[in-house]
């Protein structure tokens, strides 16, 4: 099984991707972790990290991506703060 894995931007890794010349680093910061309670317990410190490019509504967003027990494919989350909490702003199937 495919460890859980979440994307998100800092301010550091956005200003890297667009000073980078050959235009083949990716601006996201990409982390696995070894289970999913380890992720959600690690959102708060990702969320506080991420950075709004401003160039569209996604990049504010942190992506999860994970299997589900006893389903096939790969399930998406994005999270967000909402109230000063982590919550879900959208989830489904790739």
């Amino acid at each position: 099984m495919k460890r859980p894995q979440v994307q998100y931007i800092t301010e550091e890794s956005f200003r890297d991707a667009l000073n980078d010349d050959s235009r083949k680093k990716s601006k996201y910061v990409t982390e696995e972790f070894p289970t999913y309670v380890e992720l959600k317990r690690n959102m708060p410190r990702i969320l506080a990290a991420s950075y709004d490019s401003g160039y569209d509504d996604i990049d504010a967003t942190v992506r999860v991506y994970r299997e589900r027990k006893g389903e096939w494919g790969e399930w998406y989350e994005h999270w967000g703060l909402c109230q000063g909490k982590p919550r879900i702003k959208a989830s489904g199937w790739n």
